[in-house]
């Protein structure tokens, strides 16, 4: 079985041999909507990598390599991201505390987290 290689982020995804993940936002989960085992470190570490480009953004508009319309489209974009890699991570954790499977967690649109913030 080859490695799993889940969570937010860009790249194409691969949950065993010739089993593909899809993309969701930037978080990848299986054809039933679910994550992979093993999601929550490599979730953590696409939260991380966010950010790191938020912190980027806002170091280019300070250095004026970029105006403020960019910066705000972007970290928005960023921000649901964010927010949708979050929620996951919640449900994962607290599928873990009821007793179930975190994996039967799935990743929620944009409005549906944001919905949930408000």
């Amino acid at each position: 079985m080859s490695a799993v290689r889940v969570g937010c982020g860009r790249a194409a995804a691969r949950a065993g041999p010739g089993r593909f993940l899809e993309w969701k936002g930037r978080c990848a989960v299986d054809d039933q909507g679910r994550t992979a085992a093993g999601a929550d470190r490599r979730i953590l570490e696409r939260i991380g990598e966010m950010v790191d480009e938020e912190r980027r953004l806002r170091a280019a508009l300070a250095e004026g390599r970029i105006d403020p319309e960019t910066e705000q489209r972007e970290l928005k974009g960023i921000e649901e991201q964010l927010d949708q890699c979050w929620d996951l991570l919640r449900q994962r954790r607290a599928r873990v505390e009821a007793g179930e499977d975190p994996d039967r967690a799935s990743v929620r649109s944009v409005a549906e987290v944001e919905r949930y913030e408000s």
